[in-house]
């Protein structure tokens, strides 16, 4: 048994500790100290409740007797009770959302081992089972799979592919369907959400087109389509219908020619001036996409070289306008040698020329070889009536 006077010393010594440690806990340390008595040797090795039982005891949010346990460093620091700053939290860290709720939100049983549940519906099950979008029946339990702790929304969720454009504004339940929705194993494949839109489209009718939406669309919306034709669809080809030049029952598309004449062969063979039987069928060479007629160069100058009358009439446009010579606009694929040669296509005309028989005596410098494209327009500008 320790002597009287020890006791006494004792009790003296937890008494000025205590009265030292609550001056400590005031602003500027009122008894005159410069250092934190939590700081000196003394306290350091002094447990807590030597000095703090009163406290600890006094406490009501939350309660701490047989409640929690005294290592007070755990949640306080030298610097005060209030605010308690939680040190180790025993399962997650607290912040951002959970900084504002009190302990007892949460602890409502207690703060020993086994009092309060680990895991998150052991707080966040109203909140599971009130969710609407979606509605969260038959999810796991586990929320930070798609949330985090600075709240509920947005959530968190990595989607299988990116909920952009009109899909970021679609209700989960109309792509996850049933009582409760399904979720693993909906289908990903476009047509498995669309196929009625599809089946409805009319210009151009889907059917026999693949089921690839995003071949020719976005999550922007349907139109316009984002399909790059083979070809450009400008001028007279934008107001066509898809089944225009893809036509059947069902709509042929892979595999459609792409040549002019196969559509247009009808027109071309129907055209009687210039008669197009004998033309070839790039028809691009002679017209635009802006419609037939004008021609590229426009209607022909008859007043300058008559093709309705005379030597020419009914001579085929292609005899004189060589089209790898480019457009015929100002006669520039114009080539009369195409046909008036030095190579004697037509020998009696270049012996006219050369002997005149009208007595005007030969043609100057006429080439009895080769010519120049227009030779013949320097004596015959306006052709041969």
């Amino acid at each position: 048994m320790k002597p009287a006077a020890t006791t006494l010393h004792g009790l003296a010594h937890a008494a000025l500790m205590a009265a030292v440690a609550a001056a400590a806990l005031g602003a500027a340390f009122a008894c005159g100290r410069t250092q934190n008595i939590h700081d000196t040797p003394e306290v350091k090795s002094s447990a807590c409740l030597s000095c703090h039982a009163a406290g600890y005891n006094a406490a009501t949010n939350p309660v701490h007797v047989n409640k929690l346990p005294n290592t007070c460093q755990d949640c306080h620091s030298t610097q005060g009770w209030v605010p308690a700053q939680v040190q180790n939290h025993f399962w997650w860290p607290l912040q951002n959302k959970h900084v504002g709720p009190t302990c007892t939100a949460c602890h409502t049983k207690g703060f020993r081992q086994g009092d309060t549940a680990a895991d998150c519906q052991g707080c966040h099950q109203k909140d599971y089972d009130g969710a609407t979008k979606p509605k969260h029946t038959g999810f796991p339990l586990d929320c930070k799979l798609c949330h985090d702790d600075t709240g509920f929304q947005p959530s968190t969720f990595k989607h299988p592919w990116p909920l952009d454009g009109l899909h970021a504004t679609t209700a989960c339940n109309l792509c996850h369907a049933g009582d409760p929705p399904r979720y693993k194993g909906t289908p990903t494949g476009c047509a498995d959400c669309h196929q009625k839109d599809a089946d409805a489209a009319k210009s151009p009718i889907h059917k026999g087109l693949p089921t690839t939406c995003k071949d020719c669309h976005t999550a922007a919306g349907w139109k316009p389509s984002s399909y790059l034709h083979t070809w450009p669809l400008q001028g007279k080809h934008v107001l066509v219908a898809c089944s225009g030049c893809h036509a059947g029952p069902t709509p042929v598309y892979k595999g459609t020619t792409t040549d002019c004449y196969a559509c247009h062969k009808a027109a071309a063979d129907a055209s009687t001036f210039p008669n197009h039987k004998s033309f070839p069928h790039t028809c691009l060479d002679c017209h635009q996409m802006s419609g037939w007629k004008p021609a590229i160069t426009g209607p022909h100058p008859e007043a300058k070289f008559a093709i309705t009358t005379g030597k020419h009439a009914g001579v085929p446009c292609q005899n004189c306008h060589v089209l790898a010579k480019g457009v015929s606009s100002g006669g520039a694929n114009t080539d009369c040698i195409n046909c008036h040669t030095g190579a004697h296509v037509a020998p009696a005309i270049d012996a006219w020329h050369l002997s005149r028989p009208d007595g005007g005596g030969p043609v100057p410098n006429y080439p009895t070889g080769s010519a120049t494209t227009n030779y013949c327009l320097s004596c015959h500008p306006l052709g041969v009536k």
